[in-house]
């Protein structure tokens, strides 16, 4: 159903007359219930004389006043107690958040509608004066656009089965508040919520009662606010909690895993920071997974306990990024290390499991790192060329088409296509689907386009991020326009084209922990239909977001390894989708406590309303 409500809302806005709301009916028990997206508790309740309500009950939301109440009625914080009691159990805790905004009523409830009745009708805040004939108008307008009385508009509670499409009238108003304000000219954004809404609740109420429902959907949307920093926690000692039906807390096949005794040697000690990046070759079963200072490992993906080997030379340095290429008869695996740049270890590709390991790339610069490496099959010229990220060396585009991985060969800035540097702190490196140009995650720097067409590199576009201050790794999914970059704030999606010219298209903000030195940050993949981004948000867990609007990604499933506070979860530092023909999901997890984990099917994680985004 597509609503038109809110055109009507603003086109009213707009009418000039205002009166005033004094008195209304009486009200002979003199009692309110206060309720935004869910119970509000230790509200500062008021009428239009400034008469004071009283909670009686503190784990319930009903306000009595002692006297006649003079309408309207507003409901706000007291700046320190007020909450939402988003988990319905009567009593602070981790999933509830703070009251932040004054709600309004001219009846005994006190939702999200009525006041968006009373918004509509230019309520002023301080003498809950206003427009009594615009405010009749848009009641009728929600009489008929959503087939429910005034009665149960103005005076029922949106929880119980009966009263399921105010429920959902009543969550889509509380989402659009966050994006956008009742007196904005666009709000084309409630019909996408109020679409949403209805969907969940009809899916969801086939086995579960309204309450429940109400519950399961405002939990989630909660999460999902707080974590895109548009909700306030309750206390920064209260630490948001995942309510259990939406806890995806996974007992996963552990590949790696040979031995608990290698587990707890090699991953959970001070020096051993695990997994933080993979490389994946479906076709032969095999992924390459960079693991910090034990440089990489080699595991079998067919077999779920099969670890092939680990591959650590004295100069091994810090693996933190990891790519591989099929050339002159070798298979190459290249490992970005933060001592020593780029390492390379050669197999020959009729035995791709016999590894040792070949030379190095240096670029020259002193105190150079490498955070990103990528091979770039060809570009106009047909060259092999290796892409690196080396942070304050900027973008370096290596020449390796005449490079065997095979004996004791080192490359060093000789081998650099051009003699500018591009960037000034690259973490993370992308190529487009043409071959031709390449992106680049450029910390401070933003985000860049760079041809790499010709003999040496040129910088064809810059664009700053909106939301973050640097730019660390960034994705570009096959034959896809959009490019996702991790920030110290979360995701940001730009867009571009096959001129290089960059554009923004949206964000998301994560939960995990932010980025810092050693370049712990988010990660992502995209699904094959465009619809679902995959994100390793490090302690924030697994999500998977809802991106066929890019411009606003929502949740749509989680995961998390280790129960207890989010600070105390493991961190998932990079996620890889495994997408087979034959409709199959399958996600390579990379991951602090447990090395590389599998899920077989992607879908498990998505939340009821969202069971069809991977199909």
């Amino acid at each position: 159903m597509k609503v038109k409500l809110y055109t009507t809302l603003f086109v009213l806005l707009m009418i000039a007359f205002i009166g005033c709301g004094t008195t209304g009916s009486d009200n002979e028990t003199h009692n309110v219930s206060v309720y935004s997206i869910a119970p509000v508790l230790r509200a500062v309740v008021k009428d239009a004389s400034g008469q004071l309500a009283i909670q009686k009950d503190m784990h319930q939301n009903l306000y009595t006043f002692s006297q006649k109440i003079v309408w309207p009625v507003s409901a706000t914080t007291d700046g320190k107690e007020s909450y939402i009691d988003v988990d319905f159990d009567g009593k602070k805790s981790g999933s509830d958040i703070a009251l932040t905004t004054t709600l309004y009523s001219n009846s005994s409830s006190v939702s999200e509608v009525t006041t968006a009745l009373l918004r509509s009708a230019n309520i002023q805040a301080t003498t809950l004066e206003f427009n009594r004939t615009q405010y009749n108008t848009v009641l009728q307008e929600m009489v008929h656009r959503y087939s429910l009385p005034s009665n149960y508009i103005l005076n029922a509670t949106p929880l119980t089965s009966s009263k399921k499409r105010l429920a959902m009238l009543n969550d889509a108003l509380f989402q659009a508040r966050q994006r956008t304000d009742y007196n904005a000219s666009n709000l084309t954004e409630v019909d996408v919520y109020f679409n949403i809404a209805e969907t969940f609740y009809n899916r969801y109420l086939d086995a579960m009662n309204a309450r429940d429902a109400a519950q399961y959907y405002e939990s989630f949307v909660v999460l999902e606010r707080i974590d895109a920093k548009q909700l306030q926690p309750l206390s920064d000692k209260l630490t948001p909690t995942i309510p259990p039906y939406l806890n995806r807390d996974y007992n996963a096949s552990i590949i790696h895993r040979e031995t608990l005794n290698l587990l707890s040697t090699s991953y959970n000690s001070t020096k051993n920071l695990a997994y933080w990046d993979i490389a994946y070759d479906a076709e032969s079963s095999r992924a390459y997974v960079a693991a910090g200072n034990d440089g990489f490992d080699l595991i079998d993906t067919s077999m779920p306990t099969r670890r092939l080997g680990n591959y650590e030379q004295n100069i091994s340095g810090f693996g933190m990024g990891i790519t591989y290429f099929d050339h002159f008869d070798n298979r190459c695996i290249a490992v970005a290390s933060l001592e020593n740049e780029v390492l390379f270890y050669r197999a020959p590709y009729y035995d791709i499991d016999d590894i040792a390991y070949s030379s190095r790339f240096s670029s020259g610069v002193a105190g150079a790192k490498a955070y990103d490496v990528l091979y770039a099959s060809t570009n106009a010229k047909n060259n092999k060329l290796l892409l690196v990220a080396g942070g304050i060396a900027g973008l370096q585009v290596v020449d390796v088409s005449h490079f065997t991985c095979q004996d004791l060969e080192d490359l060093n800035r000789s081998n650099v296509l051009g003699s500018a540097s591009i960037g000034v702190e690259t973490y993370g490196v992308a190529i487009s689907n043409n071959r031709k140009i390449i992106y680049m995650a450029d910390g401070s720097g933003g985000v860049k386009s760079v041809d790499i067409s010709g003999s040496a590199p040129q910088l064809l576009d810059t664009i700053a991020l909106k939301h973050g201050t640097k730019a660390y790794k960034i994705h570009l999914a096959p034959n896809s326009s959009e490019l996702y970059v991790s920030t110290d704030t979360g995701v940001e999606i730009f867009s571009s084209d096959d001129t290089g010219a960059l554009a923004y298209r949206g964000h998301y903000a994560t939960e995990g922990s932010r980025a810092n030195a050693l370049g712990e940050t988010v990660k992502v993949d995209r699904s094959r239909n465009a619809k679902a981004l995959v994100v390793a948000d490090v302690t924030g867990g697994l999500k998977i977001l809802d991106i066929r609007d890019s411009r606003y990604p929502t949740l749509c499933g989680a995961a998390y390894f280790k129960s207890g506070d989010i600070a105390q979860r493991s961190a998932v530092r990079d996620v890889k989708l495994d997408e087979r023909d034959d409709g199959t999901h399958t996600l390579l997890i990379a991951n602090d406590a447990n090395g590389l984990i599998t899920i077989d099917d992607a879908r498990t994680l998505l939340f009821e309303h969202c069971k069809g985004l991977l199909d």
